[in-house]
């Protein structure tokens, strides 16, 4: 699972997220005009995660999974979020599950979540613990 980085799995989720509303809408949750706030979390998501990245490359550290950080970044959105880049892959998933309007997508939200802490997180997180200790 290490090799496929979290925008390939995010691509995959969105993908699968629109089978399942295609194919198993067991329910319809929203409706429009309503469907439309699933813009907030999007849009959310996105900004978080260009903060993000922004951040990271003003420290000139990495962005990529299992790759070592060449700084440990604790400010800006980093000071609110340990994982900010996660956390905005979450917001993108649940803004795109709302927009949806289906009950059934919610579990690939899920999922991804999962999969990202225990595939990416906690593995990045040993990784910078190793390296930059308690700080």
């Amino acid at each position: 699972m290490r090799q496929i980085v979290p925008l390939v799995l995010m691509v995959v989720c969105l993908s699968m997220m629109a089978l399942l509303r295609q194919f198993w809408p067991p329910s319809v949750l929203l409706h429009p005009p309503f469907m439309w706030m699933g813009l907030i979390p999007l849009l959310a998501g996105v900004a978080l995660m260009a903060a993000a990245l922004y951040r990271f490359k003003r420290f000139r550290t990495t962005i990529v999974p299992f790759r070592k950080a060449q700084y440990l970044v604790t400010d800006g959105v980093c000071r609110y979020s340990r994982n900010p880049m996660y956390l905005g892959d979450i917001l993108i998933l649940i803004g795109v599950w709302v927009l949806m309007g289906a009950v059934s997508p919610i579990v690939v939200v899920m999922a991804f979540g999962l999969i990202a802490d225990r595939c990416f997180v906690r593995a990045e997180e040993a990784m910078l613990l190793k390296k930059f200790g308690h700080e």
